[in-house]
């Protein structure tokens, strides 16, 4: 990943212009390397019979660097398949044999990356 600028730039010396392109390449190249990440860490769907533990991990993993770096608002109908994978993961990881503390993480990581199940037949107390 390279970047076209690699020098110190000085607010004080009134290349504004120069800062926001800066900001704005390495913006671009941090988010393709994301969506790079995101498909080598998770690439199998869950529903596939010879998924292994590092396909568990590697979603799991997936879905936290997503949650931390990058922008969910606006998902790419390209990224959004690897989205709605990285999603049915953790679901998986939620249901599956893991430790009850990954499984609780994987779902607070659900939570962050905006969880779409329905919850049916739930009373809440009002």
């Amino acid at each position: 990943m390279g970047f076209k600028y690699s020098c110190f730039i000085s607010y004080s010396s009134g290349q504004k212009e120069l800062i926001q392109k800066f900001i704005y390449q390495i913006e671009e190249s941090l988010n393709a390397e994301i969506e790079l990440y995101m498909k080598e860490l998770c690439y199998k769907s869950p529903y596939q019979t010879d998924a292994s533990s590092k396909d568990i991990w590697g979603s799991y993993l997936a879905g936290q660097v997503l949650v931390e770096s990058a922008s969910l608002e606006d998902v790419s109908e390209r990224n959004s398949q690897t989205l709605q994978r990285i999603k049915s993961w953790l679901l998986e990881i939620m249901r599956g044999d893991m430790p009850a503390i990954e499984r609780v993480n994987a779902g607070n990581v659900l939570d962050k990356l905006s969880d779409d199940r329905l919850i049916k037949r739930i009373l809440f107390a009002r």
